[in-house]
């Protein structure tokens, strides 16, 4: 049952009559209105929306004409200016590519744990979706398809003539045939000759430069053919001792 306050009333003629006690309710019958003394106004002051932070007449109700009022509690949820939490909890969701929800009340933070679609957001994958083509280009080319399911080897190939940029530069072909007609003939410098040294006059040993005249071709039959020009440089060792006992070593003409 509703708790019934009875309050004074009257006219409005003799409220204004009346010094209302701070808190002291008086309900005029004239106007329908409610006014609260404070000490020091006659008639007190009107009781508003602005007097009471949003409460109107409309959450009062008269029962009677002998002016019995009741709060209207069901209303006064209406009135609160702040709360604990959300009589009715709700719920927060997300859509699209990422989904999740939950329940929120106001009485503590909310949390969503999000899925994300995986077909198009894979955090890691064991493939790429479509296949890449990774390939050389220039004085080197080559190619390999890669889709990190394994590693890739690329087999090049190297243009012929790519790395030929100037005179200086020449292929296996024109090296050997520049080889092949540039050997220098017997006797001129360059030239190697098996020989014997025919003075006794120091030991000939490796890397020792000796005159021309000091040599003579090699010969099975120990014949000579002639002079020998110029510089060479020892290839071998020969011994002093071993001078003119047919021993001999390889000589290359310097000079």
């Amino acid at each position: 049952m509703d708790s019934k306050l009875q309050i004074s009333h009257g006219s409005d003629s003799e409220r204004l009559a009346i010094l209302l006690d701070i808190g002291e309710q008086y309900y005029c019958i004239d106007s329908k209105k409610f006014y609260i003394g404070d000490g020091v106004t006659y008639g007190g002051n009107e009781i508003n929306a602005s007097s009471l932070g949003g409460v109107d007449a409309s959450d009062f109700i008269v029962y009677s004409a002998q002016s019995t009022l009741s709060v209207n509690h069901a209303n006064t949820a209406d009135l609160a200016a702040n709360a604990v939490k959300l009589e009715t909890a709700r719920t927060i969701s997300i859509s699209g590519d990422a989904t999740g929800s939950a329940s929120f009340d106001g009485s503590a933070d909310a949390d969503i744990v999000l899925d994300v679609a995986k077909a198009d957001y894979a955090t890691t994958a064991t493939t790429l979706q479509t296949a890449r083509s990774i390939s050389l280009d220039g004085d080197v080319t080559g190619s390999a398809t890669f889709n990190g399911g394994a590693n890739i080897s690329i087999n090049s190939t190297v243009a012929n003539d790519s790395h030929t940029h100037d005179t200086r530069y020449y292929t296996k072909a024109e090296s050997d045939a520049m080889l092949a007609n540039n050997v220098p003939p017997a006797g001129e410098v360059g030239s190697l000759m098996l020989g014997k040294v025919n003075l006794s006059l120091y030991d000939i040993s490796y890397g020792t430069m000796v005159v021309g005249v000091a040599l003579q071709p090699a010969s099975c039959s120990g014949e000579s053919y002639g002079t020998v020009s110029g510089t060479w440089r020892c290839l071998g060792y020969v011994k002093s001792y071993d001078i003119g006992t047919g021993q001999v070593t390889i000589f290359m003409r310097i000079a």
